[in-house]
């Protein structure tokens, strides 16, 4: 066991300050401003509150969501310990940031959060634009608005147990002050924007952590939870060619892919071979974000596009872009979400995380090679080859990569 997980375990589990926080008779609470929240909530509350077992499940229904079950990352589990053990390591006074490359499931992550928390009986705050709270209370939930609440649950002592305050911000602004200050302990979803927390960060001191990168194993698992995966293996079920270029209408630039494919006598790919070849292909181009490959995967043309658009960058912009990840915060939207990608890199269990910035995939390294490839300047070269981590460049005198369509 190494030092790490070592120093999880040790606060792992119920604890007495947990149990206190659990407990009703240690809260005292003015319910103005508040009423009884729709029934999907309380089913949500029902069904997991003091259960067991989903730290070990790989997907989690959610019936007001949609798709209406999610994939469980086993990063989940692993973020929800360090969570958990900083929170009680600091007996209530350390809240967390969870951040990192857009579109890698942050918000699905507070859905799982909210669940483990309701497992083990805490009393949460949840809201996922910070306006719309929900207050999960040990007899039911509660809804309410940030301009009608009176007030939160609060301790009837002067002990340290503390409300769990889970919120996302929609819009690049910092989260209303009650949803950071006692008796609420914040964790906070968000992309790498400090406009979003950096005041509460600065005053609290929170751990700031990150969701990594999908992996291939968890692209392949996450598939059929995506809302158009029944339609698009549906539309694969064809028996010509002509029938399959009909049936993937909807999806541009799938079947223009897949008839390279095909076999010389005319027998197509079966739709469970064809789903495999589509999803490698926008996992080669696209990188290992979660929504960039599934959205690329449905929408192929679209996105391709708006990766080639992407592309025409100088080399200053670049750079600004690499140190900008390298310190956590987000760059230009075309930056963050086409051409770079950021992966947390964690040491001690309650240290902050740093970040590995690099290309987005191989195929995004080779295009922003061609299109700064005619800059006479070696410390840029050194610096695309530093970012390409494993890729190896071809030799120039093969002649540089180009920007070529799949099909």
């Amino acid at each position: 066991m190494d030092i790490s997980q070592a120093a999880l375990n040790q606060y792992a589990g119920i604890s007495e300050l947990s149990t206190k926080n659990a407990d009703a008779s240690n809260w005292e609470w003015d319910n103005t401003g508040w009423v009884v929240a729709a029934s999907p909530w309380q089913d949500l509350r029902k069904n997991w509150y003091g259960a067991e077992g989903l730290s070990v499940s790989s997907s989690l229904p959610l019936p007001f969501l949609e798709p209406r079950t999610i994939l469980v990352r086993d990063c989940y589990a692993t973020t929800f310990d360090r969570i958990w053990a900083r929170a009680f390591e600091s007996e209530g006074m350390i809240g967390t940031v969870i951040t990192g490359q857009p579109g890698t499931g942050k918000t699905l992550f507070l859905y799982y959060l909210l669940v483990r928390l309701l497992q083990l009986k805490q009393k949460v705050l949840f809201s996922l634009d910070g306006f719309v709270l929900y207050l999960f209370n040990y007899d039911e939930v509660y809804r309410s608005t940030a301009s009608k609440i009176q007030g939160l649950p609060r301790p009837k002592s002067t002990s340290n147990i503390f409300l769990w305050s889970l919120f996302d911000i929609r819009g690049v602004e910092e989260p209303r002050r009650f949803l950071t200050l006692p008796p609420c302990l914040p964790v906070q979803v968000a992309p790498p924007d400090p406009g979003r927390y950096k005041i509460w960060e600065k005053e609290l001191s929170p751990l700031v952590t990150g969701l990594p990168l999908w992996t291939r194993e968890e692209l392949v698992a996450g598939l059929p939870f995506q809302r158009r995966y029944p339609a698009m293996k549906k539309a694969l079920n064809a028996s010509t060619l002509g029938q399959l270029d009909k049936q993937l209408t909807g999806f541009p630039g799938a079947s223009e892919f897949l008839q390279q494919y095909q076999e010389d006598d005319g027998k197509l790919l079966s739709p469970t071979d064809s789903l495999r070849l589509l999803l490698e292909n926008a996992i080669h181009h696209f990188g290992h974000s979660a929504r960039d490959v599934y959205e690329a995967l449905f929408n192929y043309k679209k996105y391709f596009n708006l990766h080639k658009d992407a592309f025409q960058i100088t080399y200053k912009e670049l750079l600004e872009a690499v140190t900008a990840f390298a310190r956590g915060e987000i760059p230009s939207h075309n930056m963050s979400d086409r051409i770079l990608s950021m992966n947390p890199v964690f040491s001690g269990p309650f240290d902050d995380v740093s970040w590995k910035v690099e290309f987005k995939s191989d195929w995004v390294a080779k295009c922003i090679v061609e299109e700064l490839g005619g800059v006479e300047d070696i410390a840029m070269h050194q610096q695309i080859k530093l970012l390409q981590g494993k890729l190896l460049l071809q030799d120039e005198s093969q002649g540089r990569a180009k920007i070529t369509k799949p099909w």
